[in-house]
């Protein structure tokens, strides 16, 4: 399966355009892309309608991105703050078949538009482990510094702690 790796994502007049490449094309040629879907949702449904697909396609694996956006950001409110009701729509807990109903439902719709709406935590919180500062997190390696990595999420700090036996501080 390929997905498109988002560089940024714009909406002028009645176009989206995103700035993505193809995961299984190299070297990667990013490009500023008119996405016909989205515009045709934009223009037939509106900017709210519009960005409950983008997220949607960010749900869906279809888009991924390292870069902080609005969509990765609720992504994040998804997993950490409104787990309890992700978890009942998540496709790796269903069939196939169940997946696809639950993701056309409304209340599904009204999830995303709610991630969407929420603003992060305003309670930051780092990692401190004799005497030293969890400062970066890889997927092999945790790195200890003074410089402490800040977490936006509890319970990502929680999971981090977990595994290096550190403490969770609040900032």
């Amino acid at each position: 399966m390929s997905y498109e790796i988002v560089k940024s994502i714009k909406i002028k007049g009645d176009e989206v355009l995103i700035n993505c490449a193809c995961n299984n094309v190299r070297p990667l040629w990013y490009s500023n892309t008119n996405f016909p879907y989205f515009s045709k949702i934009l223009k037939e449904k509106g900017l709210i309608e519009c960005e409950t697909e983008i997220l949607k396609a960010y749900t869906e694996g279809t888009f991924q991105s390292s870069i902080k956006n609005k969509y990765t950001k609720a992504m994040n409110i998804l997993n950490y703050v409104y787990s309890d009701e992700w978890n009942y729509f998540k496709w790796d807990n269903l069939s196939s078949e169940e997946y696809r109903k639950r993701q056309e439902s409304p209340e599904f719709k009204a999830l995303l538009l709610k991630a969407l709406n929420t603003s992060y935590p305003k309670q930051k919180y780092v990692i401190k482990k004799d005497g030293y500062f969890v400062r970066k997190v890889s997927s092999r390696h945790i790195f200890y510094g003074i410089t402490p990595k800040v977490f936006d999420f509890k319970e990502l700090a929680v999971d981090v702690a977990k595994q290096v036996n550190g403490e969770v501080i609040l900032k």
